[in-house]
């Protein structure tokens, strides 16, 4: 039987809370004054012709050299490397074709990040930048809208440096959502005395695209970002603003007593999107959150709340008792391949060990009660778009590569209360395995009064009536 949840949906608070998990931003630029030599490069092919070129002091020829000696860029479509100059247009050279002088860590491009990327709380998290390709347009290359292939669970974003080659076009575009930002690395860098780069980093689910090149030859290089895997100090200094905020607002919430008034379970759909697979662990993942995900895991600790990653797959299939079906809650990536859309709801339920039915409303069709349709869980939803609710196994249609190791997905964190005298105290609630042990379990009837036989009244008890 599904938990109670309280009439909430357009508490005040829930509101806030999103605002202030949205207002993250999900990139950060800059352009920097660098050292001379830190735009010298050194590239070559398989045919042994090896030159050095300085981005500094650079002309046509040169740069239509080493434009030659790139190979046609690819991109990612369905596990396979595609070559559709519709889509995209442009040259590149592996990690081991190019070596270049600027070096990641004498610019503090890991400083750059903690300050300008990742929340407060992760800013001493230690970052590992793998250098990735070079990429070379020429006039009338681009590079169409696309986010970036994920290339393990512990890869958060990309970092591209443009060189100060003369061009004119190239702008990068990148869109979160609704939002919309556009870099023109070649006007920012006219404007620059002296040795210049300018740097784009950005989480990896972030779409972005490169408009077309009118005149000139744009070079960049892009990293791969990853989190590494030593220990991360506790969250106990946390000082960021939309930290305090979001801690604050997460006591108002706790502290109404409409919100779950019998405890039960809390909501939050993440905003970012994160690389996985079937073999996934989802625990993990809860170390390698970026930006206002990461700020709600923050706060969860650091109130001590009972915090899971769970991921919610879409209902699929027909309407019950003119219902839309129940989604899914899983706790771990299920493999589908080879499973009709329509079949993979019940494929869920049947085959994933946990797999938990959440139903769409916190008001439940009593015809439902009785049946074997009738939801497992109640999810109090804080914060949920349902345009990013999805879950996919389906490869990115375009990235810049393809993967065998993953695709994107969303996740959600599921946080269980207890009843607003102590939120903390949760063993009425039932747990995620017991939900699951007991699940399909039809409502049970409320059980009658027991009739009690009353004693006779006694004349004392008359007389004083």
């Amino acid at each position: 039987m599904p938990q109670s949840a309280g009439n909430t949906k357009s508490a005040p608070v829930f509101q806030r809370i999103a605002q202030i998990l949205t207002h993250t931003s999900p990139y950060c630029s800059g352009t920097l004054s660098v050292d001379k030599n830190d735009l010298l490069l050194f590239y070559g092919n398989d045919n042994g012709d090896a030159r050095r070129i300085d981005f500094g002091n650079i002309g046509n020829e040169e740069l239509k050299h080493l434009s030659e000696t790139c190979e046609q860029a690819t991109f990612g479509r369905n596990q396979e490397s595609v070559l559709d100059e519709q889509y995209r247009k442009s040259r590149k050279l592996d990690s081991t074709q190019f070596n270049p002088h600027l070096d990641g860590n004498t610019l503090k491009f890991a400083d750059i990040l903690h300050e300008d990327l990742l929340p407060d709380g992760q800013r001493d998290k230690n970052i590992r930048i793998e250098r990735y390709k070079l990429n070379v347009y020429e006039p009338g290359s681009f590079f169409k809208p696309h986010v970036d292939t994920p290339r393990g669970e512990d890869m958060f974003g990309s970092l591209v440096i443009v060189f100060p080659t003369p061009h004119e076009g190239g702008a990068f575009v990148l869109r979160d959502k609704t939002k919309e930002w556009t870099i023109d690395a070649a006007s920012e860098m006219k404007s620059m005395t002296g040795p210049c780069i300018t740097y784009i980093a950005f989480y990896g689910d972030v779409e972005h695209e490169v408009l077309p090149i009118t005149a000139g030859y744009r070079v960049t290089i892009t990293y791969n970002l990853y989190f590494d895997s030593k220990p991360i100090p506790p969250y106990s200094k946390i000082s960021d603003d939309s930290f305090q905020q979001l801690r604050v607002a997460f006591e108002e919430m706790l502290a109404d007593p409409h919100i779950l008034p019998d405890g039960g379970y809390l909501g939050f759909g993440l905003r970012r999107q994160y690389g996985l697979s079937h073999t996934t662990k989802l625990d993990a993942l809860g170390d390698n959150l970026k930006g206002g995900d990461a700020l709600l895991m923050q706060v969860c600790r650091d109130l001590s709340l009972d915090a899971s990653l769970r991921v919610l797959y879409p209902s699929y299939g027909s309407y019950y008792y003119g219902e839309k079906p129940d989604d899914i809650l899983v706790d771990r990536i299920p493999d589908l391949q080879g499973y009709y859309i329509d079949s993979v709801s019940k494929t869920l339920v049947d085959e994933c060990p946990g797999a938990l039915r959440v139903a769409q409303s916190l008001f439940i069709n009593l015809d439902r009660r009785h049946s074997e349709s009738y939801p497992d869980i109640v999810i109090e939803w804080v914060v949920r778009d349902r345009k990013n609710g999805k879950v996919s196994q389906d490869i990115v249609t375009y990235g810049n590569e393809p993967s065998m190791r993953g695709v994107y997905g969303d996740v959600c964190l599921i946080v269980a209360v207890g009843p607003p005298q102590d939120r903390r105290d949760t063993k009425k609630i039932k747990t995620f395995e017991e939900q699951y042990e007991n699940r399909g379990d039809p409502e049970p009837e409320p059980e009658p009064e027991p009739e009690t036989e009353s004693e006779p009244e006694t004349e004392t008890e008359i007389e004083g009536a």
